[in-house]
């Protein structure tokens, strides 16, 4: 707990966007005439376009999905790293003491004619002066830790909470955000449709005949082409390996891949009924 993350700096960027007013701006504003200038496909969006939305989506998912998770655990992780401390306080004032008893201990009898019937409690006294120290460290060393954790819970907490106040805001701009990638997938599913890449064809096969698989196809078409054109793509869905990736991309290439799942599964389906169905008759007519 308290330890920075990618999560952490994701809400600490999009802070700094709110910052600068970005939230409360169209996400497109300056780029809305753009659509009309798409050499690509009529009704459809460009390329920096789609990167731009596609990139806002992102962030402004990841950041309301930890901005929920941490005001439902932080103030439970506050509590503990209180309690956490107190206790390692409470035993740190008991070692003091067990430290302060010993070398009480050696200074009434460790010394001439006062050591005789003592021997354990002098053995026993210098042990504990040798290592209790060392102990004392550790542990204040620990308490130290935990000091610095509940001070990164309360940070996070005040600026989560303070995040919170604009979570109407957010959530309005990625209804709208996803609402403008909703509207391009569908224009492009119905282009695709009718006349289909290579690249679609290569990537999801052809368009199947039955209606739930073909519609399902269509959405993982519309869904494919927008991604590849955001990212200029010639074929696939594009490499995860190399420097650090656009969260922009890493999430339509999620989505995309979902989509082609589902293309598989809806043919999947159609051909178990088909079988289930004809299966019978075939029964009945012998």
């Amino acid at each position: 707990m308290g330890e920075p993350n990618d999560q952490d700096t994701a809400i600490g960027i999009f802070s700094a966007s709110i910052a600068n007013n970005w939230i409360d701006r169209p996400a497109v504003a300056r780029q809305a005439g753009l659509a009309s200038t798409n050499r690509h496909r009529p009704g459809t969006l460009p390329a920096h376009e789609l990167q731009a939305l596609l990139g806002q989506r992102a962030q402004l998912a990841a950041t309301l999905t930890q901005l929920r998770t941490d005001l439902a655990e932080l103030p439970g992780d506050h509590a503990w790293t209180v309690e956490q401390r107190e206790r390692a306080q409470a035993e740190l004032a008991a070692t003091r003491g067990c430290l302060q008893g010993a070398t009480d201990t050696l200074a009434q009898f460790d010394r001439p004619f006062r050591r005789r019937g003592h021997d354990a409690e002098i053995r026993n006294a210098h042990y504990a002066t040798e290592t209790l120290p060392e102990k004392i460290r550790t542990q204040s060393a620990g308490i130290e830790k935990l000091i610095d954790q509940q001070h990164g819970i309360d940070k996070r907490l005040t600026r989560s909470e303070n995040l919170d106040k604009r979570c109407p805001a957010m959530e309005t701009q990625l209804t709208d955000i996803t609402d403008r990638l909703g509207d391009d997938r569908r224009n492009r599913s119905r282009g695709v449709r009718r006349e289909p890449p290579g690249r679609v064809i290569d990537a999801l096969g052809r368009r199947p005949h039955e209606a739930k698989p073909g519609r399902t196809w269509d959405i993982a078409a519309g869904q494919l082409d927008q991604h590849q054109t955001a990212y200029g793509l010639s074929r696939g869905l594009g490499s995860t390996k190399g420097p650090k990736l656009p969260l922009g991309f890493l999430f339509s290439r999620g989505i995309t891949q979902d989509a082609a799942r589902a293309v598989d599964q809806a043919v999947t389906n159609e051909r178990q009924l088909t079988q289930g169905i004809e299966g019978p008759s075939l029964g009945i007519g012998r």
